[in-house]
């Protein structure tokens, strides 16, 4: 059997003296005009995740997905400006059908106001680290009918990226390793 490899980011900013992880809310819709349901709509995850497609390493994925769901032009900035140097491992799930590989990263908050102009605003969540607590696992029945409107549910491994984020970025930057 073949194991499906993911890649993911969380960025993350300083924005009035505070961390924030920039989160993505899922639509209802895939497709709105071939009437194609999203699954696990209203469900939140990071920043950007997809799969590697055949051929394809993983820095090779995660820029891709930064172009698709942020913006080409979020993209070029990110790798013109080699953030991607000082991304951080924020968690690593391998078991026999899957390996999901999520990064951190630590970006100017002027960043977050390109994201902005490019896609849809109502679908990036800025997430404190106070919130945490609020963030509870993604239940089978949500795959369909989605995230209750009052819960802020996610993927137990990207909730578990998100903590780990979190913690990453008060480790000092002198002892930070590149990836």
């Amino acid at each position: 059997m073949d194991i499906q490899m993911s890649v993911g980011l969380v960025l993350m900013y300083l924005n009035r003296g505070s961390y924030s992880a920039l989160l993505q809310r899922r639509g209802m819709w895939k497709d709105a005009e071939k009437k194609v349901l999203e699954s696990f709509p209203r469900c939140l995850q990071v920043t950007c995740h997809g799969k590697l497609e055949a051929g394809e390493g993983s820095e090779e994925a995660l820029k891709r997905e930064l172009g698709e769901e942020l913006g080409k032009s979020f993209a070029r900035l990110y790798y013109g400006h080699r953030f991607h140097l000082l991304a951080q491992l924020a968690s690593e799930l391998k078991n026999d059908k899957k390996h999901v590989i999520t990064l951190v990263s630590l970006v100017p908050y002027e960043f977050v106001g390109a994201i902005n102009e490019v896609n849809n605003v109502e679908r990036w969540l800025p997430f404190a680290e106070g919130e945490l607590d609020l963030l509870v696992p993604i239940t089978p029945d949500m795959k369909k009918d989605g995230a209750p409107r009052d819960k802020l549910a996610m993927f137990p491994d990207e909730i578990e990226a998100i903590r780990k984020a979190f913690e990453a970025i008060k480790i000092p930057e002198e002892s930070k390793i590149a990836v």
